[in-house]
């Protein structure tokens, strides 16, 4: 029974990666990419073989390059002939079938025994005892949900997170209304702030700001905090340097206290931007 327990886990690890990468296309690019299947072989045939060759720690990089360059096929597809991810994906799923035997050697499986691999290097240390394969898989894993987490919090994995979420907004964020909002009497400031960062000019809105707790009210007149509103239209690659300069500048901690947020734009009219006006 303990044996079971310990293959269960050994296997669990091993293919918790793959529902690592089938979480990345499926819900968060939410795309149907079927290059999964056989990228996961193709790591395995290619790990297989450089540690035949006597290079088992050198296997590990080349693995993940070998499913890198799958991905970017199917990438390819996609993006630049507009084939459709489903297909796309099992077209290169397909292609890899070949390329797997041929990365073996053009033979269906190639025997380890007696040959270095991270995991007999790794039972050399007497870590784990007769877990030691099931404690290695799952280090592995844990350092590849680490860097996955990670990952997704860059700008780079929020804007992947973005589009998979709303493609059309992610299209439409080449120009962003960056909307601040700032105690009453401090807008002017907060202009000239975003205007250090880049910003042509914005409009500024007098509101009221309220919050959870209903605002007081004296003789029916309510007394919540007077606010200004600034719009400022931007182009993408500048707005993450304006609202950034006003963070930092006039912040919630400072006496403006500004926050700022930005929305897509699709289409604007009426306004020109400083490249067209310089062209």
């Amino acid at each position: 029974m303990l044996y079971i327990i310990q293959t269960a886990l050994e296997l669990g690890f091993l293919y918790s990666l793959v529902a690592m990468a089938l979480f990345l296309s499926y819900r968060v690019l939410n795309i149907a990419d079927m290059t999964t299947d056989g990228c996961f072989i193709l790591g395995a045939a290619v790990s297989v073989t450089f540690a035949a060759a006597g290079h088992p720690v050198l296997a590990i990089p080349a693995a993940m390059l070998a499913g890198v360059m799958a991905g970017f096929v199917t990438a390819f597809l996609q993006t630049c002939l507009k084939v459709p991810s489903i297909l796309a994906g099992i077209i290169t799923n397909t292609g890899l079938y070949t390329i797997n035997l041929m990365v073996m050697g053009w033979s269906a499986n190639v025997s380890l025994l007696k040959t270095e691999t991270i995991f007999s290097m790794f039972k050399k240390t007497r870590f784990g005892g007769a877990w030691y394969e099931a404690i290695l898989a799952g280090i592995v894993v844990a350092i590849a949900g680490i860097v996955l987490v990670w990952f997704l919090g860059t700008r780079l994995g929020l804007s992947i997170r973005a589009t998979g979420n709303n493609m059309d907004m992610v299209r439409a964020s080449s120009i962003n209304p960056t909307s601040i909002v700032c105690n009453e009497g401090h807008s002017e400031k907060v202009m000239d702030v975003a205007r250090e960062a880049g910003a042509g000019g914005g409009t500024i809105v007098p509101a009221m700001g309220t919050g959870k707790q209903r605002p007081e009210k004296f003789m029916g007149i309510s007394l919540a905090d007077e606010k200004d509103m600034l719009f400022i239209v931007e182009t993408g690659k500048k707005k993450a340097a304006i609202m950034r300069a006003v963070m930092e500048q006039v912040g919630p901690d400072t006496a403006s206290g500004a926050i700022c947020f930005s929305l897509p734009v699709s289409q604007v009219v009426g306004l020109r931007q400083e490249d067209e006006e310089e062209a």
